[in-house]
């Protein structure tokens, strides 16, 4: 947890956070031997690439003031920190790597939702009120995604 950062290191944390999820996901695919769970993986691997492109375009529109707003105790941990944690077993099921890919998302909602409580301005609040929107819809394609392949 850091005591001080700008949106822009929070948006910075939250692409590198994709991109690690979508390397790992690629590994896991790459590893898996169940078709059904390589499909899902794949699916997973993109969803985190569409994210850190999203994420990135967000960026480069958002306002410089926005992005260089200065806030204070921000929950997030570093993102290879993160990814260390998630428990990963090579033996993972359809329901565990739902899991797992909702243990991302939910970490990067809660983040984002925290932000926006916490935003001094207006315009950063709804910036982070609109990832969270995002992050949301993403984490419901997931949810569909894998509910899908029960019918495969």
């Amino acid at each position: 947890m850091k005591t001080f950062e700008t949106a822009q290191d929070v948006l910075n944390n939250a692409r590198e956070l994709h991109h690690r999820a979508g390397e790992l996901y690629r590994q896991m695919r790459d590893d898996s031997k169940d078709d059904r769970a390589r499909m899902l993986l794949n699916f997973m691997s993109e969803h985190e690439q569409r994210m850190e492109t999203s994420l990135a375009r967000y960026e480069q529109h958002a306002p410089q003031s926005v992005l260089q707003t200065w806030m204070q105790y921000t929950l997030e941990e570093p993102p290879e920190l993160f990814i260390q944690r998630l428990g990963i077993t090579a033996e993972m099921t359809i329901d565990d790597i739902t899991a797992l890919g909702q243990k991302v998302d939910n970490y990067l909602v809660d983040l984002f939702e925290e932000v926006t409580e916490t935003a001094a301005t207006n315009e950063l609040k709804e910036v982070f009120q609109n990832l969270v929107a995002m992050e949301e819809e993403e984490k419901h394609s997931l949810t569909r995604a894998a509910n899908s392949l029960w019918e495969l």
